[in-house]
């Protein structure tokens, strides 16, 4: 007690610094501290509890829904739960995994919905910029008799997942269907067992020979009014016929919703082990086609450095061809024919960069990051020889 109240002390203490006039306020708070440390005890109780009863279950949620991992809900008290609330929750459950599965697919198209954009950017630029400039050069070629053929093809880019199937989460069934069909049957089977019960007891044949009136069904009612009764009587057996199959068939009817439920339980595991590896696989996706999206961005970029060179080399060669008077290669200027030399590498590397696949099933191939490394040797080499 004397601990908890230094403590409430210490408390008090550290908002009156703030302001001198609520010193005064002290010495009536610590008159109250037994109360407040009462209710100290009152709130730290509960609290222990459940953080001793706390245990991690797999269950899908977002923290604040901006983070990309998956965090784990504590679903272990759900068994203490009444059957509807723990069809509710497991339901809840289904319905967090579900958002997560659409959540994933729909950041993914987003995605490649962007990834086309920039392809499209990509394949105008090419058509409008960049094939002007090279078959400028590969007219030049031909004119100076050089062998050479141009690929005006857009290279192959195949953004879609073939190895990844849609996750379809339904919802769990709630067993009441089947739960009211055996209730149903147990509920007959019990009139059923007091009728033949009756029957045996009273020596009666189990098959009446005449079913008019229902009047063979009196004494066997007035058999079993005398679990209750001194005396038979027809109502009251019929009373507890009537009331023992409903309870029954009620015992029945939860026993088989339970045994649903706990499945469902199993199923909801199974279904949230699966969401979060189609997640996490989402998620691989996604880093995959950005590895796509930044290839394109940079062998654009590359292209459009190329472009610039390709242009002034088409001038050299142009010149060289006026001043020089030459109709074959072998015939150009040592010099000259250096850059006929730069530029058949440069579209060499181009043709090559754009006729390798640069993704297939949504991965960027091998292929295409060696073709663009050596590119952009070239083209790096090139301005370094041209500013040194």
């Amino acid at each position: 007690m004397g601990k908890e109240r230094e403590v409430a002390k210490e408390f008090i203490e550290e908002d009156t610094t703030k302001k001198e006039e609520e010193i005064r306020d002290i010495e009536e708070i610590e008159s109250n501290s037994v109360e407040v440390e009462e209710d100290i005890i009152k709130e730290n109780e509960p609290i222990e509890d459940s953080s001793k009863d706390t245990t991690q279950e797999d269950s899908l949620d977002y923290d604040n829904g901006s983070s990309k991992e998956l965090v784990l809900v504590d679903t272990k008290p759900i068994e203490s739960l009444p059957t509807n609330e723990r069809q509710v929750q497991l339901q809840k459950e289904i319905d967090t995994a579900r958002a997560i599965v659409k959540k994933a697919d729909q950041e993914v198209k987003d995605m490649i919905s962007s990834i086309q954009k920039d392809i499209d950017n990509f394949e105008q630029y090419e058509d409008t910029k960049l094939k002007p400039i090279i078959k400028e050069s590969y007219r030049i070629l031909r004119r100076l008799d050089v062998e050479s053929s141009y690929n005006e093809s857009n290279p192959q880019i195949d953004l879609r997942d073939v190895e990844g199937e849609a996750l379809v989460i339904k919802n769990l069934p709630t067993g009441k269907g089947s739960g009211w069909i055996w209730g149903l049957f147990a509920s007959i089977l019990t009139v059923v067992g007091w009728y033949i019960y009756g029957a045996l007891s009273l020596g009666l044949p189990l098959i009446p020979k005449q079913i008019k009136d229902f009047s063979f069904l009196k004494p066997i009612a007035n058999k079993l009014s005398l679990f209750i009764d001194q005396a038979p009587n027809s109502a009251t057996g019929e009373g507890i016929a009537i009331l023992s199959a409903i309870v029954i068939g009620w015992i029945v009817y939860m026993i088989v919703r339970n045994i649903r439920i706990s499945k469902n339980q199993h199923i909801v595991e199974d279904i949230i082990k699966r969401a979060t590896q189609y997640f996490q696989k989402k998620e691989e996706q996604k880093k995959s086609l950005l590895q796509v999206d930044e290839h394109i961005k940079a062998l654009k970029v590359m292209l459009e450095n190329s472009e610039v060179i390709l242009d002034e080399k088409n001038a050299g060669l142009r010149r060289a061809i006026f001043i020089e008077k030459v109709d074959i290669a072998q015939n150009l200027h040592p010099k000259s024919y250096k850059n006929l030399e730069i530029l058949q590498d440069i579209l060499d590397s181009i043709n090559k960069n754009l006729s390798t696949p640069i993704s297939i099933n949504g991965r960027l191939t091998q292929d295409s990051i060696e073709s663009f490394g050596e590119f952009k040797n070239i083209i790096d080499k090139e301005i370094d020889r041209l500013y040194n």
